[in-house]
């Protein structure tokens, strides 16, 4: 009869475990991956509504009036949740926090008043500072 090496479990061991380790980083990597949070619809739904307020209201005379109906409509999903849904309407409006200026209305651009922190303010118009 052949003697078994006493090494041998050790190592399957450490295999089996670095094998289950890597299964559940797996499943968590998915799983982050396909996973999305509410705030981050509420900012999904705010950018289709703007484009669809953009879309709807190109000849109104005054935009906002025009896109605060569609805005809060599109944002209704979020009205168990008061924060969500008022930071859904003003990013809808273009107003509010602002990763790049494409997340704001045509009249206001995006502008750093943090480390971390864009807010849409509006444009300045540059001529009245002309000689």
């Amino acid at each position: 009869m052949r003697e078994r090496d006493p090494i041998e479990p050790g190592i399957r061991a450490v295999w089996n475990t670095i094998a289950g380790i890597g299964v559940v980083v797996g499943v968590v990597v998915v799983g982050a991956l396909g996973c999305q949070t509410r705030e981050d619809a509420a900012h999904h739904v705010a950018r289709e509504g703007a484009l669809a307020a953009a879309d709807r209201c190109a000849d109104a005379a005054v935009a906002e009036v025009c896109h605060e109906p569609i805005c809060r409509d599109r944002c209704a999903v979020f009205s168990d949740a008061i924060h969500l849904a008022e930071t859904c309407i003003t990013r809808c409006l273009g107003r509010g926090t602002c990763n790049s200026d494409r997340d704001c209305d045509p009249a206001r651009i995006c502008v750093v008043v943090a480390p971390r922190v864009r807010r849409c303010e509006p444009r300045r118009d540059a001529s009245r500072f002309a000689p």
